[in-house]
């Protein structure tokens, strides 16, 4: 993993969560999931960043719970009153803000956000394309929130 990316990413992060959620968690290093592993995340947001030098994929796999909690304090409503189509716009907006506050830590390059993706998962980890620069898991006192992964495709350049 890459010190720099891992530290850019907790920062990009705790900043987006405190601000635009109004929610924060702790945060540890992860060992990024095997494939066939179990988790307990039910939602995947994903965005890619385009560089000159390189490109980036970020994803965010969040519990139901956590999903739920940061939805509703987006939004201003109950946690049990949410759709699934706004906890995948949340989802997609959190990716969004993390990727482009990430982005601004990363250097001088120019960088261009995709559209974030949404999906929800089974409970089981897939393949993640390209080379780990960070993991991080969320977690409060009744266990995992998400786990953030930053990837680099270097067969994109």
């Amino acid at each position: 993993m890459n010190p720099q990316c891992q530290t850019a990413m907790k920062d990009a992060i705790f900043r987006v969560l405190e601000t635009m959620f109004f929610t924060t968690a702790l945060f540890e290093d992860a060992d990024e999931p095997t494939p066939g592993e179990n988790l307990p995340y039910q939602y995947e947001a994903r965005i890619d960043i385009h560089g000159d030098q390189k490109d980036i994929s970020l994803f965010w796999l969040s519990s139901d719970r956590f999903a739920r909690m940061i939805t509703a304090d987006f939004l201003g409503v109950s946690a049990e009153q949410l759709t699934l189509r706004e906890i995948e716009d949340a989802l997609k907006e959190l990716a969004n803000m993390v990727a482009g506050e990430l982005a601004s830590q990363l250097g001088e390059e120019v960088w261009r956000l995709s559209i974030p993706a949404f999906e929800e998962l089974t409970t089981v980890a897939k393949q993640y394309p390209g080379r780990t620069m960070a993991s991080i898991r969320l977690l409060d006192d009744d266990g995992p929130l998400a786990l953030a992964l930053c990837r680099r495709d270097d067969a994109a350049k």
